[in-house]
């Protein structure tokens, strides 16, 4: 009885971590996008954090398409929470993707300039489209 019992309340565990994750992906999104934008936050975001992500991450996108198997080309955006020493600790990834997450978890302890005030949270928003035949 407790096995078929467990095996009935499966789906809804699934679903309830499937919702938890999209509450939390939301609720972090709403803070970067406060957090980008605020006056306390001058031009950390465009001046520092964008900057720097493109100079040290261009060539992990890269490596992330090349050691893919199959890589899924579709857009997605990363959040991720910047500590007062400019240290990346969590993130959250929407659409779940493998090129998505391959650099997720490249930004993870990942170091970034100090941020203004911490927790921070940024968006990185990465539009891929097209086709990777030929390449």
């Amino acid at each position: 009885m407790i096995k078929l019992l467990f095996l009935l309340m499966l789906p809804m565990l699934t679903f309830a971590s499937i919702s938890e994750q999209a509450y939390e992906f939301n609720a972090a999104k709403q803070l970067a996008v406060e957090h980008e934008s605020s006056e306390i936050s001058g031009c950390y975001f465009a001046c520092e954090f964008d900057p720097h992500f493109g100079v040290n991450f261009e060539s992990v996108m890269a490596e992330c398409f090349d050691t893919t198997a199959v890589p899924q080309v579709k857009s997605f955006e990363v959040i991720v929470v910047i500590g007062k020493n400019g240290v990346i600790g969590s993130s959250w990834l929407e659409p779940n993707t493998n090129i998505g997450q391959c650099l997720s978890s490249a930004l993870e302890g990942s170091q970034f300039p100090n941020p203004p005030f911490s927790p921070f949270y940024a968006s990185i928003v990465m539009h891929i489209s097209g086709s990777l035949t030929g390449n």
